[in-house]
This record gives C-alpha cells, sequence and structure tokens, in this order.
C-alpha cells in the first residue's frame, strides 16, 4: 500500500523488483541484523576488537540497507497524474506532464524532466521487460496529462514564476549512452542495477563482504589467545588451576605461591581456533600487564589448554 494522497482517487500501477529479488533482499537483510547483532555482543564482551568490529557492522549495516531497500522500499507507482519514484530514504513525486523523457538502464529506469533534471528509479531495470513497460507507460501518461492540459496544443509554458527552464521537448525515449547520476544515487546506483550480470555481480560481492566480516569477526574473537603451539609436545596434561614457572614450557608446573609467569584457566579436547571462556579468571587479582596463549600436550591424545600469561607473580588469579 502505497498510504500516498497523490495517488487517491485514480488507478495506480506500481512496478517493483521480482518476487524473487525481493526474497532473496529479505534474507540478505536478516543476514545484516544478525552480523550486527553478534558483533555488538562481542564487542561489549571484549572479545571483539575496535577496528574488526567496525568492519563487521558496516558490512551489516550495508546488508540491511541492501535487503530492505529491495524486499520492502524500491517501487514505480503511477496515477492520478502523479509520478512517484520510492527509494531507500526519499520518495519523489513528481507531476507527470513534468516527464519529458525516459529510458531503461542497467542501473534503473531513468526519467528526465522539464527542469533540466533528471531521477533514477531502480525499481525495474534493463533488460527486464517490465522496465520497458514502466517506461512506456509513463511516457503515455505524460503526454496524454499534456494534451489534456492543452500544452501540445497551445504552447503553455509550465514553468514557476522566476524560474528559468530550459524549452520543453516533447516525451520520448532517452537516446545515448547511460550518463552518471551522480545527483541520485551514483554508485550505489549502478551497484543495484538487475541486469543478470550486475545480479550475480552484486550478490557475490554483498556475500563476500559478509564472508570477509564474520572471518575477520572469528580470527580476531581470540586475537589475545594467540595461535596454537606448532605441535604436540608429549608431557603430563595440564589442569585448570596450574601455574608454570614458564609460560613457553608446559613442563615447568609450580605451585602457585612461587613465582610463575603463566597459569592454565580452560582445559579441553583438542580444539583448532578454540574459544577461551575467561570467566574462571579472578579480575581484581589480574597484574596490570596480560596477555593470553593457547598450548596443546600431546600424551595419548591431545587436550588444549588455555594460559593467562602474566608478570612474575605468586597468587593464583584463577576462581576455585
Amino acid at each position: 500500500m502505497l498510504g500516498n494522497d497523490d495517488l487517491v482517487g485514480g488507478a495506480v500501477r506500481q512496478w517493483r523488483p521480482s518476487t524473487t529479488v525481493r526474497i532473496v533482499g529479505g534474507w540478505v537483510a536478516i543476514v545484516g541484523c544478525c552480523v550486527l547483532g553478534s558483533t555488538a555482543g562481542a564487542w561489549l564482551r571484549g572479545d571483539l576488537a575496535t577496528f574488526p568490529a567496525v568492519l563487521c557492522v558496516a558490512a551489516g549495516a550495508l546488508a540491511i540497507w541492501f535487503g530492505y531497500g529491495y524486499l520492502h522500499r524500491y517501487r514505480i507507482a503511477l496515477g492520478n497524474g502523479v509520478l512517484m519514484i520510492v527509494g531507500v530514504w526519499r520518495t519523489y513525486r513528481v507531476p507527470v506532464q513534468l516527464v519529458d523523457g525516459a529510458r531503461a538502464t542497467r542501473t534503473g529506469v531513468v526519467f528526465e524532466l522539464a527542469d533540466g533534471s533528471r531521477c533514477l528509479a531502480g525499481a525495474v531495470a534493463a533488460p527486464s521487460p517490465r522496465a520497458d513497460a514502466a517506461v512506456d507507460a509513463v511516457l503515455a501518461a505524460a503526454a496524454t496529462e499534456r494534451a489534456l492540459q492543452g500544452l501540445g496544443e497551445f504552447g503553455l509554458d509550465l514553468k514557476p514564476i522566476g524560474a528559468s527552464w530550459p524549452r520543453s521537448r516533447s516525451a520520448a525515449r532517452i537516446a545515448g549512452p547511460t550518463q552518471p547520476i551522480a545527483a541520485t544515487l551514483g554508485l550505489w546506483g549502478r551497484l543495484t542495477s538487475r541486469s543478470p550480470r550486475a545480479t550475480v555481480l552484486r550478490y557475490a560481492l554483498c556475500w563476500l563482504m559478509l564472508a570477509t566480516a564474520y572471518g575477520a569477526f572469528f580470527v580476531a574473537q581470540d586475537s589475545d589467545a594467540a595461535t596454537s603451539s606448532a605441535a604436540p609436545t608429549t608431557l603430563p596434561q595440564l589442569k585448570v588451576g596450574d601455574c608454570l614457572a614458564d609460560s613457553n614450557d608446559p613442563s615447568t608446573v609450580t605451585p602457585c605461591t612461587s613465582p610463575h609467569t603463566a597459569q592454565v584457566f580452560m582445559v579441553s579436547d583438542y580444539t583448532p581456533g578454540i574459544s577461551c571462556d575467561k570467566s574462571d579468571i579472578d579480575q581484581t587479582v589480574l597484574p596490570a600487564q596480560t596477555s593470553y596463549s593457547v598450548i596443546t600436550v600431546w600424551n595419548g591424545t591431545s587436550r588444549t589448554s588455555c594460559l593467562v600469561i602474566t608478570s612474575s607473580i605468586s597468587w593464583s588469579v584463577v576462581k576455585f
């Protein structure tokens, strides 16, 4: 439903993205919401650095904008002498008699107005037959409106008092190559083209950005946990609470009342890219300078241990 008083009182024709495109747009918007939510949660927990979080937020916002536009916003409506062009953020309402020319491009439908300006509608685009139908319908309506108002017969001028418009041309398809539409959607308008190649490129680019953002998310989630040791070492298995005199040598287990530089706060079966749960660490007794590491020890089976690395201390930082 348009919900616009300008279109009330006459038959309204609408052109929107195809059902398939709108469904895909909805899923892209949902994925964008998931990216934003998970990124916000990870950043608030301190598991994600600021720069990767900004990248993830930007990718999620782009997906939401992209998907929501195709799912709900983009459309062209014609009725009661008014041409309505709906974009993501703005809606343009143009008296149809002011449309001088139109063409369907791979970016969308470009409408040229009597004041020399142009307006781009991304709802449909070449080579879709629906884009050609929209162009023909709008041009026919524009010619009809001018004929009804006697513009063609009497040469009446539509320009407001004090305005300086170029001489109006007859309604016709605009010839020539696609011109830049920097005043409307610019590069974004080109990316939202509905041509087959552009559609494949657009979705591939969108999912690539999401995959890159999520890859950055999982890589940075435990950036403070360093990387696993190059190869498992055959040594006694570590357990939660064990303190190490040397954080690089799992054989240097020592009482936590003796000087030590590392303590085990989580142990699990061998898991590449393990996410260490720091909830068992007593943050109130941590030294000012701390970092984290992951070590894998082999003794019949591989066990992965998460270490908190500190300056030399003589107390336990793990809650029991």
